[in-house]
């Protein structure tokens, strides 16, 4: 069962705690640049895109390839349409001037990135036992983790247009 191990699991798990790290002044409010906004997000779909090309390189044919990318696309199309709509919700408060923002303390980002690092520890804990998950089921588990990073990224963006369109506020 080590032979299935690969570089991507531990890629996966950099990212998935990466993630963490990156909504942690999220959830806790403190003052951010956008770039650093972006970070988390990015790292979750990192996260997913590694699990996925595991799904890839592990099974061959191309039926089931179709129907991997069908699941998991579709549940990030989800996830982004949940996300934007979340971060459409999101008060955000802008300093233009010094490009700085503050989000409320809002954990969902932090939730999400949490879900996203047991999904991922999950999934290598999973190579060990060969009697845990069928290759079906590793295709939702990497789909749930397809949703998260879609969620991440729709949120982002909401935020960005938000952030953008609110006034100026004195933050520093």
């Amino acid at each position: 069962m080590l032979t299935h191990l690969t570089v991507l699991h531990l890629g996966a798990l950099l990212c998935a705690a990466g993630a963490i790290w990156g909504t942690f002044r999220e959830a806790h409010g403190w003052l951010r640049r956008w770039p650093s906004l972006m970070g988390a997000a990015i790292l979750v779909m990192l996260a997913a895109a590694h699990l996925l090309l595991v799904q890839f390189l592990m099974e061959d044919g191309v039926v089931h390839k179709r129907w991997v990318a069908g699941v998991v696309g579709g549940l990030a199309v989800g996830g982004l349409a949940v996300g934007a709509w979340r971060g459409s919700r999101t008060e955000v408060q802008v300093d233009h001037l010094w490009g700085l923002m503050r989000l409320p303390r809002d954990r969902d980002g932090l939730w999400m990135s949490l879900l996203c690092l047991v999904i991922v520890i999950f999934e290598i804990t999973s190579v060990f036992v060969d009697t845990m998950l069928t290759q079906r089921q590793h295709v939702y588990v990497v789909a749930i983790a397809a949703g998260c990073g879609g969620f991440m990224m729709g949120r982002l963006f909401a935020i960005l247009v938000r952030a953008r369109l609110s006034p100026q506020e004195d933050l520093r």
